[in-house]
């Protein structure tokens, strides 16, 4: 599943701000605007940086919210709040159904994810599956999608790799773990802290 075109926008609208406000503040990269408005046309590397920055710096996210230097409404804010439990690292794309892509991590939790603007068949190219990627997955209003940035090239997997993750999947699924909302996603990453 994709997030609609008004959530894809909205997502975009807060994630930029809250870059720009990283990038403005810490100097991450001079290659990019000092306003970022749109997506379109930015230097996915230097986005990459600034987004790694902040993921390894969450304490950002509170003098961002603290400043709101877009003055958010308090709705917009609380999305934003939730950024502070991103889930980063590699994940397989075990299967991809109508509700979203199946993420496997290493760690073999399962995660039902949506995406932004291209599809996940996109995203893997149509690659056979399961692929590894890496990517950061972030709460986003009641789904769970990624920080807009992928690393990498997917990276297709042997038979015994495939039976392994399906096994997972299947488990996850048979125990109702499956973590698909951005509320389930928020109290998993508060129980590992």
């Amino acid at each position: 599943m994709a997030l609609s075109n008004k959530e894809v926008i909205l997502f975009y609208k807060l994630w930029l701000s809250l870059l720009q406000f990283v990038n403005n503040h810490y100097h991450i990269s001079d290659s990019l605007p000092k306003v970022l408005e749109q997506p379109v046309g930015l230097d996915v590397q230097a986005i990459a940086r600034v987004a790694s920055y902040l993921f390894e710096h969450l304490n950002i996210v509170d003098e961002y919210l603290s400043e709101n230097p877009d003055h958010f409404d308090d709705e917009k804010l609380e999305i934003i709040r939730t950024w502070k439990y991103p889930v980063k690292g590699y994940f397989y794309v075990e299967r991809i159904l109508k509700k979203g892509a199946m993420l496997v991590s290493l760690d073999g939790e399962v995660y039902c994810v949506s995406s932004l603007v291209s599809s996940w068949e996109e995203m893997v190219r149509n690659q056979s599956l399961p692929v590894i990627i890496q990517t950061v997955l972030l709460p986003f209003k009641d789904q769970i999608t990624y920080a807009s940035v992928m690393q990498g090239e997917p990276v297709s997997c042997g038979g015994g790799i495939q039976s392994q993750l399906k096994e997972k999947y299947l488990k996850a699924k048979r125990a109702g773990q499956i973590i698909d909302t951005a509320k389930r996603l928020i109290q998993s990453e508060k129980r590992k802290a």
